[in-house]
């Protein structure tokens, strides 16, 4: 770099003048980081030059420094710093001379400083003020700058010195070194400022000398001064050597600035000159004009052909925030041209600027970012560029000063490469600033205002500085610009990634050329985690694009494959030409995608019904997929209700789900899906692309249904009475079609006499099974096992379907429970105890095995005469304790019960001496009613007596003959128990049952049983229906049996249990709703009684251990009565109906005729009818 490449900030011009519009330069100050200590790479301090306590940098104290305007390079590796010095009110132009250490010379001027005073102006407060400095090959000193002339007006002035600061009297025309020139184009004194801040020396020794010049209307325009060796003017350029440039942009004088800042001769002899030019929009842009060497524009620069060409960047977001003002030139080697600057960004802040320009003046657009390279420098907003210089490599330097947010400014220079990036082996990231800090202030204005490179090719930066106390010093700093190790700065990018093809090449960049064959051995590539081997076909080639770019070839067949890639590249592996290694290792990763994105689901839509139509359903792929081949109808659909195709509509549309890129919206079903019916959405993505271009697949279908009919309630089931002796478990309620089943219970309301009954925690609903809207609201047995009239209400309004419709109708069960205790369910739980019945000590006593608990429980009732009873005379549902018999003192029969509900004893006077207790529920109220059989002597009959629980009047019922024996049980299943007998008839041959059935129906006359057989009375196949059924010995092999004739129609049981002394039960023992077949006797092998029971669930046969002899097993079957007197044969067995009465020993009634003897109790079991026979006077004919 020379001289001719450095100038001051554009546009300033020398001293105050009053009444004077002033062209004052922005205030060079800007912000940095101090540079962290590293490698000596390009870009550091040079350590040799310097103070010992500011390695690299040198400062000279100037007296009345105020201003420092470029440097120059001496050969000997000197360097001088032109600046303006005031002196006695008098600004001079000021030359200090360093030798190559940084130090003063003092054998040139004044201790290393010459100053030289114009004084033109007569007086003591005259401008003459340096503006660059420029040093001939022959060691002469060129300083340029303003004077100040009498009147106040500003011209050129061109000063030479000798080497030893003194001016060279063969220069200028009054042989005192200087030359003074001025333009004088306005017509008054006003308008005749001409400013000199940038020269350039031909290799004739010529000198161009650039400004700005006043012109007509006190508008700038570029002047251009070409002088010859000795200081004249050229008469062979311009206007007696003069020539004006106005680019006059603007329709005023404010708009029609024009400045030059920057000066440079090209080999051809031809001029560039640059600065900022005003636009008419009131911003400066860059302005280059281009002259030959007789001054005129070359017509082949510029877009219009005058010469000049006018560029700008523009960065600011207002027209006043858009100021490019250039400072510095160069012409390249190759005849592109540069131009550095300032220019305004954004924000109220500035950058470096650099333009660069073909031959005919158009932007490079291999440079940057089409010609132009904006570059921050520091942390700070503001950076002012104001030197700039070329490398033999055609890497390019500039320097200027950076200020911080803070204030604080300092130094700072930036180097790119030839194509305009930034050269990271230069500094930190191609950015080196430098900083005095001389004083204890926390902000200091350092400001560089030039920059040479020396005979070395080291950079020097000079300007002002700040001496801590409030006044300037000379800084200049050295820095080394020495290649260093190549940085490895870029690998790839690879795009697109994803991407469904695969890599081929990826580029490379370093900071500098290397020898690429080393690179290979540095390569790694990954896929999804694993090695992949390179293999022979890979490389590395140099690409045009600049010295340190590359790229390696032959990827493609080692990425064929889809998957995530992970390409490392070790620079240590490569060296530049110097044999230094690369220095950094990076990574780039793409995914490669060949496959289709599938169509990965349709919905969700509930496939349950809905009452209302399905207006969206989202569709998602398993893959991003590109929104344009969805949104343009390649997504082929189709809809369907039941099985019928349904257009679409026009109003139908498909958006993607923001931040979902595989998931889209299929919208406006509504209209569509209005009726009801079961839909189906069928989408195919055949047409659907990712962004890739990789085919979609898949075809989805997803269903539903539109429902929105409500459901009626159709029924609630009636229970049958025959079920409402424990209460109704259940109860089946239909709808007109499936409902949500766990809202049934919500819309069920339960009263008992009107007052509402909770159904409880154990109420469930279940689905009828095969009967769809049909469910069964279980569980209700305890909520219904009290004794009362219940209604069960079912609100359809509180259910829904499961499409949300509300059910429409309401409904209700009646039903009255009237609870009917088990035989011989002592404790409630609805299974039979094992019990029994004895007289002992005069005592009736009632031994119970609880089957809830296995406790025994033994109750006293009764006395001699006593006979066991089972019943429930308080409707508890439990059976209580209960005797009947004959108190020859009081004349008449009475029945004895204790209330199980309430342990209270109840004595009933009812019968005679002939009649025989058959408890049972006539009336049907779950309450057992005083009743008795037997047969009248006076009438000549037999009959049933009843008093009725209820209320009802009693009944006397004619019924059976004199030997037959009454026989307990509801047979035709109505709820109530109906009067029958049993007996054996002579006149027929076969014993039979008889049956007056309390619902109506024709009496029943049912031949069954054999001559010895006894009725067992019980509900054996659990249809709530008493069957027909006895007990005895079979005459063909001797053996006990039942025999079963089932009112279901099941067929007729016949099976062998029990043995000789045996006598049956009819209990449920195992609480399933069914007598079980039962006997119990007493065992003279085991020395005990015993129960024998098979359970009607099938479980295996009980043997129960519970009892003795002569004592009654409870439940006891009807027809039995107990002959007083002690046991005799160890349980003798029951005998025929028949053969009973005729063994019987004779006993004394107590109002039997006169002459009859008293009968001798025998231990006998015998039909209450034959001993009455026997009183009577023996058998007679039997009833029919």
């Amino acid at each position: 770099m020379d001289a001719s490449t450095i100038g001051p900030p554009p546009g300033l011009r020398q001293g105050p003048r009053p009444g004077r519009r002033r062209h004052r330069a922005p205030e060079l100050v800007a912000s940095v980081e101090r540079l962290e200590a590293r490698l000596p790479l390009d870009g550091s301090l040079d350590p040799g030059f310097g103070r010992v306590d500011l390695p690299g940098r040198a400062t000279v104290e100037v007296a009345g420094l105020a201003e420092v305007a470029g440097v120059a390079a001496l050969g000997d590796d000197g360097l001088v710093v032109a600046g303006t010095v005031g002196r006695l009110g008098n600004d001079d132009f000021a030359v200090v001379r360093l030798d190559a250490d940084g130090r003063p010379d003092p054998s040139f001027g004044s201790g290393g400083v010459a100053t030289i005073g114009f004084d033109l102006g007569g007086g003591d407060d005259v401008d003459d003020r340096a503006r660059a400095v420029l040093v001939r090959p022959d060691g002469q000193i060129l300083v340029v700058g303003q004077v100040e002339r009498p009147g106040g007006q500003l011209d050129f002035a061109v000063v030479r010195l000798d080497a030893d600061g003194r001016p060279d009297p063969s220069f200028g025309p009054g042989g005192d070194g200087r030359v003074v020139v001025g333009f004088d184009l306005g017509p008054v004194l006003a308008e005749r400022d001409d400013v000199a801040t940038a020269l350039a020396v031909d290799a004739d020794g010529s000198i161009v000398v650039v400004g700005q010049v006043d012109d007509v209307g006190d508008e700038n325009d570029f002047g251009i001064l070409r002088l010859d060796a000795d200081g004249r003017p050229d008469p062979g350029f311009g206007d007696d050597g003069r020539a004006v440039v106005g680019f006059d942009l603007g329709p005023g004088a404010p708009t029609r600035d024009d400045n030059a800042s920057a000066v440079a001769i090209r080999a051809d002899g031809s001029v560039l000159v640059a600065g900022p030019v005003m636009t008419a929009d009131g911003h400066a842009d860059f302005g280059v004009a281009r002259l030959d060497a007789r001054g005129l524009p070359v017509p082949s620069f510029g877009p219009s052909g005058d010469g000049r060409v006018v560029i700008g960047f523009d960065l600011g977001e207002l027209p006043m925030d858009r100021d490019d003002l250039p400072a510095a030139l160069a012409s390249q080697p190759d005849g592109r041209i540069l131009v550095a600057g300032t220019v305004d960004v954004a924000g109220a802040g500035s950058r470096f600027g650099l333009v660069r320009l073909l031959d005919d003046g158009s932007p490079d657009v291999s440079f940057g970012v089409a010609g132009r390279v904006d570059h921050p420098v520091g942390a700070g907003a503001l950076a002012f560029a104001s030197a700039l210089a070329l490398q033999p490599d055609g890497r390019i330097l500039v320097a200027g000063t950076a200020r911080d947010s803070d204030g604080d400014s300092d130094f700072g220079a930036i180097r790119l490469d030839p194509s305009g990036r930034p050269d990271v082996g230069f500094g930190d990231g191609g950015l080196a600033l430098i900083r005095f800090d001389l004083g204890p202030r926390p902000l200091d204005n350092d400001r560089a205002r030039g920059a040479v490179l020396d005979p070395a090719g080291r950079l020097v930066v000079a300007g002002r500085v700040d001496d801590g106390v409030g006044g300037s010093v000379v800084g200049v700093a050295r820095l080394r610009t020495e290649s260093g190790p190549p940085v490895f700065l870029r690998l790839g990018p690879v795009a697109p990634s994803p991407r469904n093809v695969p890599v081929d090449t990826v580029a490379l960049r370093f900071s500098g050329p290397i020898d690429p064959i080393g690179l290979l051995d540095g390569l790694v590539l990954l896929r999804d985690g694993g090695v992949v081997p390179l293999g022979d076909g890979v490389g590395v080639e140099p690409v045009a694009e600049g010295p340190g770019d590359y790229r390696i070839l032959g990827l493609g067949p080692l990425t064929g494959l889809d998957g995530s890639y992970l390409l490392t590249v070790d620079a240590s592996s490569a060296r530049d030409p110097a044999g230094n290694p690369g220095v950094g290792t990076l990574t780039v990763a793409f995914r490669v995608d060949a496959t289709g994105p599938r169509l990965d689901r349709l919905g969700p839509v509930d496939p349950s019904p809905r009452a209302t139509p399905v207006e969206s359903v989202e569709v998602a792929f398993s893959e991003a997929v590109a929104p344009e081949s969805v949104l343009d109808g390649s997504l082929s659909l189709s809809l369907s209700r039941g099985g019928e195709v349904v257009p679409l509509g026009p109003g139908v549309t498909i958006e993607p789900v923001a931040g979902a890129p595989a998931r889209f919206r299929i919208l406006g079903l509504g209209d569509a899906t209005g009726i009801d019916g079961l839909y189906e959405l069928t989408a195919e993505a055949s047409g659907v692309r990712d962004p890739l271009g990789n085919v979609g697949s898949g075809r989805i279908s997803v269903g539903f249904v539109v429902d929105r009919t409500a459901p009626r309630l159709v029924s609630v089931e009636q229970p049958d009475p025959s079920r409402r002796r424990r209460g109704v478990e259940s109860l089946r309620v239909e709808f007109s079609e499936p409902i949500d089943p766990s809202l049934l219970l919500d819309a069920a309301r339960l009263s008992r006499g009107g007052e509402v009954v909770p159904l409880g925690p154990g109420a469930t609903i279940e689905p009828e099974p095969g009967l769809a809207g049909a469910y069964r609201l279980q569980g209700l047995g305890g909520a219904t096992s009290g004794r009362g009239a219940y209604e069960l209400v079912v609100d359809a309004t509180a259910v829904r379907d499961p499409a949300g419709n509300p059910g429409v109708g309401s409904g209700s069960a009646r039903f009255s429970v009237r609870p009917r205790a088990v035989p011989a369910d002592y404790d409630g739980d609805f299974i039979s105890d094992l019990a029994t019945f004895a007289v002992v000590d005069g005592v009736g006593r009632f031994e119970i095995r609880r089957s809830s608990d296995g406790a025994v429980r033994v109750v006293e009732l009764g006395g001699p005469g006593s006979f066991p009873i089972d019943g429930d005379y308080d409707g508890d549902g439990t059976t209580d304790p209960a005797v009947f018999g004959y108190s020859p003192d009081l004349g008449f029969s009475v029945l004895q019960y204790i209330r199980s509900s309430d342990g209270g004893h109840r004595a009933s006077p009812f019968g005679g001496p002939f009649d025989f207790p058959i408890g049972g529920d006539y009336d049907g109220d779950g309450v057992t009613d005083l009743a008795v059989f037997g047969y009248s002597p006076d009438n000549g009959f037999s009959r049933y007596a009843v008093v009725y629980s209820s209320g009802r009047a009693s009944l006397t019922l004619p019924f059976g003959g004199i030997r037959d024996f009454p026989v307990v049980g509801d047979y035709d299943g109505d709820g109530a128990d109906d009067p029958a007998v049993f007996g054996f008839s002579p006149v027929n041959g076969f014993s039979r049952f008889g049956v007056v059935f309390s619902g109506g129906r024709p009496t029943l006359t049912q031949p069954f049983g054999g001559p010895d057989d006894v009725p067992v009375a019980g509900d054996y196949d659990g249809d709530g229906v008493t069957d027909l059924a006895v007990f005895g010995d079979s005459p063909i092999d001797g053996s006990s049996r039942f025999g079963v004739l089932h009112s279901s129609g099941r067929p007729t049981l016949m099976l062998p249990f029990g043995g000789p002394a045996d006598v049956p039960v009819g209990g449920d023992y195992d609480g399933d709703g069914v007598t079980d077949l039962a006997v119990f006797g007493y065992s003279p092998d085991n020395g005990f009684s015993r129960f024998g029971i098979i359970p009607s669930i099938g479980a295996p046969t009980r043997t129960e251990p519970f009892g003795g002899p002569g004592t009654i097993a409870l439940p006891p079957f009807s027809g039995l009565f107990r002959v007083q007197g002690g046991v005799e044969e160890a349980a003798s067995r029951s005998e025929g109906l028949g053969s009973a009465a005729r063994r019987a020993a004779p006993f004394v009634i107590p109002d039997a005729p006169e002459g009859r003897p008293r009968p001798i109790p025998s231990g006998r079991w015998a039909g209450l009818f034959d001993l009455a026979l026997e009183h009577l006077g023996g058998p007679g004919p039997l009833g029919t």
